[in-house]
């Protein structure tokens, strides 16, 4: 097979729909199988195309993360030691190259298509699952292939009672079933959409269930285009979903989970909040740097409770919207609401939905430098272009 840059670019899609699932298996230290892939595919790319794109500002925020890295390590400071310092860097750094050679060449057609099976297979997955935790009262069945080789404690798998098909857990079902409701919507494929919104809360993840809310809530309330007839079939969708939700043990589940811990200890939510409160102003405005938060936290004696507490196996986790000010510092922060601010203004009606998604997952999950950047923002480049979005379909016009 000769290749081109078409097949090439095909060939890209197709594994770009497969990352997010990659990338939960480890290759080198925190390097995954996903990522590798995708790397080489984008050289290979870069050889075809001899081009590399500006993605709505990520150059410019890479370029001062470059300059932040360099200015920690000048300060020495402690938590942020010179080798895990350049590996983490050097990371980020194939995340973003991968992202720019990419973005131009992925193909709608294809990609809506093995979206589409993908997500197909997880929601079967996640009907099996459900019906055992919720009907049958039997254990989950661990749908992961070769889980026992997954970035994840096994432990924390085999314990979950909550289903998430062949992704680690609920939130990351959610978040890759999202853009796709969006893209459904917004086609008002009612059927599909309400198969993906059944589907996320099966999951029992709070972030997917609010995340799903206020997509339909922005379609109902302010899409004009739409017209009474098709509001009416969301409203009824909604409270079809609100009312099969309440009374089955999916509410209980739920119930269960939110009163599992106390509101302000969600470190989904808080603590990013509450690290940046405490921080020294020196910190606040250098930052300091990227996973580090854990061995801040541990030198710095700020915010113990999110540290020497059951909350500690968190592994440096942070929620990327107020995290970004943390890791990044004033301007880094700054620079990123910036960035998202003009993908809004530049943006059309469906890009800027897919921003405030974006936005909402920013602030509980951790989407600024690793797989989900990359998948995120390419769907974004694909649905806010008007020409790409109408090939996203079965079959070609």
């Amino acid at each position: 097979m000769v290749l081109n840059k078409d097949k090439v670019g095909k060939i890209v899609t197709i594994f770009f729909c497969l990352y997010i699932i990659l990338s939960s298996y480890s290759f080198i230290r925190s390097l995954s199988i996903g990522d590798v892939i995708m790397l080489f595919l984008a050289i290979v790319t870069l050889i075809f195309t001899k081009k590399i794109n500006n993605v709505r500002g990520l150059l410019f925020f890479w370029i001062y993360i470059a300059f932040q890295t360099s200015v920690l390590l000048v300060l020495s400071k402690p938590y942020a030691a010179l080798l895990p310092t350049m590996n983490k860097f050097i990371m980020l750094s194939i995340v973003y190259f991968t992202l720019f050679v990419i973005v131009d060449v992925i193909n709608p057609h294809i990609l809506y298509k093995v979206y589409w099976i993908i997500s197909a297979l997880a929601i079967t997955c996640v009907v099996i699952q459900a019906v055992e935790v919720w009907i049958l009262k039997s254990p989950m069945t661990i749908m992961i292939p070769f889980y026992e080789h997954t970035m994840k404690d096994q432990s924390i798998l085999l314990a979950s009672r909550r289903p998430s098909a062949f992704f680690l857990e609920p939130q990351h079902l959610c978040s890759f079933l999202l853009p796709l409701l969006l893209i459904e919507m917004k086609k008002q494929n009612y059927i599909r959409a309400g198969v993906l919104t059944f589907t996320i809360l099966l999951s029992t993840s709070t972030q997917g269930v609010v995340c799903a809310a206020v997509l339909w809530g922005i379609l109902l309330m302010f899409d004009k285009q739409r017209k009474l007839k098709s509001k009416i079939v969301k409203l009824v969708l909604i409270i079809s979903f609100v009312f099969a939700f309440i009374y089955t043990d999916l509410f209980i589940g739920a119930v269960d989970k939110i009163q599992s811990g106390t509101f302000d200890n969600n470190i989904r939510i808080f603590r990013a909040f509450d690290v940046f409160r405490a921080m020294p102003v020196e910190d606040k405005i250098v930052g300091i740097g990227m996973k580090n938060v854990n061995n801040y936290l541990a030198y710095s004696h700020v915010c113990n409770r999110w540290l020497m507490s059951e909350l500690s196996p968190a592994h440096n986790f942070i929620s990327s919207l107020i995290g970004n000010f943390i890791e990044f510092g004033l301007i880094g922060g700054i620079a990123y609401v910036v960035m998202l601010i003009k993908m809004f203004r530049k943006a059309n009606i469906t890009g800027r939905i897919f921003v405030v998604l974006i936005i909402l997952s920013a602030l509980s999950a951790t989407i600024t430098y690793n797989a989900w950047m990359m998948f995120y923002w390419v769907l974004f480049y694909v649905i806010s272009d008007e020409q790409k979005f109408e090939m996203l379909r079965w079959k070609k016009t």
